[in-house]
């Protein structure tokens, strides 16, 4: 039954293809679905169970042209190997444990290992950039970048690819900083997603306009169960839980307007790699590590340059079951604390930055500079983290040129 269901959608795309029956939107789809190679990303401390999920999931939907990138740091069990070849079936799985990476940094840059333990360090999420230079070494064109709590609904994998070229509304706020929170139904508390800057709460709104014309390269998933928010949030809403979207199934941004963007559920084409580097944020401000804001500032630059080159992102489908690991929320709101005081002020600068570039390298390059001459404090441990964070994001456009 599959082979027949995956013939039957085969001959339907030749059928758009040879008979003109529909138009560049509808082909574009079929390129989608059959023509993009796809890697999905993660790092994981933890035996990977999450692929007892994935793995079933994308062989129940007749997925093949997909790999799975498993990136180990110094706290992942030993065993992981032997759990991730237990489970891959015929689904292609690549666990890299710390040996595997580092034998691979000296090999594809031979010249560059100490940049590389300064912008790719160990016992931090920021591994995961690692998976997605091995993403673009296999050539794949769309990535997706997921945490190992979150866990696939229906046909996961095809919503992703769908949004690239699917029919959508423009969502757009009089603050130009919309909430995709807004969609889901959490026991109707008023929510904003992690990252949403504090000082604008509650001065936005929810507009929706007329159908997309822009090219999405950027798709956020939303969650049931568990939504991405601050640890504030968490801690005043201890039962807070998402039962799925209450509106609309996705919506693209504004040209000029952004939502925060993480890496739990998201994908994107190769193409803007260069602008997506997961932030340097293994550094302390008076004693106070920072920290979960990596994929927010990421997001809002990634976002600036797509809307320089004519492009835009989107949100919504697919929801991802997100089974939060244990946290502690008073651990997480202390290594919040200083990205919250600066995440206004870089969200302002990102927003204001009167950008012009040719290219998302052009665009990075661009910002990081801009970057070095306004993110200045006069606090001295803050401008110092600046500046660390500014010299991760040179590093960061010379790894992804080796594979682009």
């Amino acid at each position: 039954m599959k082979r027949e269901r995956k013939q039957e959608e085969l001959q339907n795309g030749l059928n758009i293809i040879s008979h003109g029956i529909s138009l560049e939107r509808d082909i574009v789809r079929y390129l989608m679905r059959f023509g993009m190679k796809t890697s999905i990303v993660t790092t994981t401390i933890n035996l990977p169970r999450f692929l007892e999920a994935y793995v079933p999931n994308l062989q129940h939907y007749g997925h093949k042209d997909v790999n799975i990138i498993i990136v180990g740091d110094t706290k992942t069990p030993k065993e992981t190997e032997e759990y991730v070849a237990f489970h891959a079936g015929d689904i292609s799985v690549e666990f890299w444990d710390v040996k595997k990476q580092e034998e691979w940094f000296n090999e594809n840059y031979p010249t560059l290992k100490e940049e590389i333990a300064f912008a790719i360090p160990y016992q931090s999420i920021r591994r995961r950039n690692f998976g997605y230079l091995r993403a673009l070494q296999l050539k794949s064109d769309v990535i997706i970048t997921i945490d190992d709590d979150n866990y696939p609904t229906g046909d996961w994998l095809k919503e992703h690819l769908d949004a690239f070229s699917a029919q959508m509304p423009i969502v757009m706020s009089p603050n130009r900083l919309v909430n995709p929170c807004e969609v889901l139904n959490c026991n109707h508390y008023p929510i904003y997603m992690r990252g949403y800057p504090i000082s604008e709460i509650f001065n936005d709104e929810f507009i929706q306009s007329t159908e997309n014309k822009n090219r999405i390269v950027l798709n956020m998933g939303l969650w049931t169960n568990k939504p991405d928010v601050d640890s504030y949030t968490n801690i005043i809403y201890p039962d807070l839980k998402s039962e799925g979207q209450t509106q609309g199934k996705r919506f693209a941004c504004k040209t000029g307007h952004y939502i925060p963007v993480n890496t739990q559920n998201t994908a994107f084409l190769k193409e803007v790699m260069p602008a997506f580097y997961l932030l340097f944020q293994d550094s302390s401000i008076y004693e106070n590590k920072i920290d979960r804001f990596d994929d927010i500032w990421s997001g809002f630059i990634l976002q600036k340059i797509a809307h320089a080159l004519g492009d835009t992102i989107s949100f919504g489908a697919p929801l991802a079951d997100h089974q939060r690991n244990t946290h502690d929320f008073n651990k997480d709101l202390k290594i919040e604390f200083s990205g919250i005081c600066m995440n206004q002020k870089i969200f302002n600068f990102i927003r204001d930055y009167p950008l012009e570039c040719e290219s998302y390298t052009d665009g990075y390059k661009k910002i990081t500079n801009a970057f070095e001459s306004f993110l200045f404090s006069n606090h001295q441990e803050v401008s110092v983290y600046y500046m660390r964070m500014i010299k991760a994001m040179r590093i960061w456009p010379l790894l992804v040129e080796r594979w682009l």
